[in-house]
């Protein structure tokens, strides 16, 4: 992703009013669903982009699936209150036509529960956290995104049990206040970011963050993501790696490895290691980071 498109991106988050075509309110209840909730009725290409207000809930009762193929035609939506998907599926398909859907996280929080789903593919069909903004995908939850995932300033969290289906296309960005997190279960299950030529691209004060329920042994490996092209820096040319690591649940003397493709190329993936070790250390300049033990 170059300079500019970067640029664009800053300058629409910083006009936060310009894109509210119809805004949910909660007049009746927290029903994301219930059209008289939202101002100018429910969110379409008709009707214009969706923003659930700062300060609101709003809650799935059903499925709302987004298509230009079907009847409810695709636009952004915008959070900047509260979007909980419950059981039921957020879906924005921009098919083959020129109108390209968003999911913009506008300083609120997203979250994606046991038996939901956001569903998102097409052209340009891209996903934006920003302004301090959250995305949790929790167990049992899915996530469907095809196309760019930028965590510019906020965090996206895939707790252990959640499923990505499908592959992450094009670049998944960390910027300099973003943060990309896992959990892992006392079985140490998590997710795995199935890339497609996948470009990762971090700021230098970008943060991977790691929770495990229980310690792992020391020298087990785990897998974050797949199909890594290239590990470069936002917006410019270099390597890009991980600015912090912060990492919870590790045993007694344990620290983590973060691995940029070298042991396996493509992948982005962390080996727990006794602390210190000099062995490993001495592999930093092959592209594995040595990172101290976070409480």
């Amino acid at each position: 992703m170059n300079r500019m498109k970067h640029l664009l991106t800053s300058l629409l988050f910083a006009l936060p009013c310009a894109h509210a075509a119809t805004t949910f309110l909660g007049t009746v209840d927290t029903n994301f669903n219930n059209a008289a909730n939202w101002d100018s009725g429910l969110p379409t290409n008709t009707t214009g982009a969706g923003t659930i207000a700062a300060g609101k809930t709003a809650v799935m009762t059903g499925n709302y699936l987004m298509s230009n193929d079907n009847a409810i035609s695709v636009t952004d939506i915008h959070v900047e209150g509260s979007l909980t998907t419950g059981a039921n599926t957020l879906q924005m398909l921009s098919g083959t036509v020129t109108r390209n859907p968003d999911l913009w996280i506008d300083g609120g929080t997203f979250t994606v529960s046991n038996g939901g789903e956001i569903y998102t593919a097409g052209a340009a069909a891209d996903t934006f956290i920003n302004g301090g903004g959250s995305m949790i995908i929790e167990s049992g939850g899915s996530i469907r995104i095809q196309k760019a995932v930028e965590v510019l300033n906020g965090s996206l969290t895939f707790a252990a049990g959640a499923v990505y289906t499908g592959t992450l296309q094009d670049e998944l960005v960390v910027g300099s206040s973003g943060t990309l997190a896992f959990g892992f279960d006392a079985s140490f299950n998590h997710l795995v970011v199935p890339g497609s030529s996948l470009q990762m691209e971090l700021a230098p004060t970008s943060t991977l963050d790691l929770t495990f329920a229980t310690a792992p042994t020391s020298y087990s490996s785990f897998t974050l993501v797949t199909d890594v092209s290239g590990f470069t820096l936002v917006g410019g040319s270099g390597t890009g790696v991980f600015g912090n690591i912060n990492v919870t649940g590790l045993g007694a003397g344990q620290s983590v490895v973060v691995d940029y493709g070298t042991t396996t190329a493509g992948e982005l993936a962390i080996t727990i290691v006794p602390e210190p070790s000099p062995w490993w250390l001495g592999l930093a300049g092959g592209g594995l980071f040595f990172v101290r033990r976070r409480r």
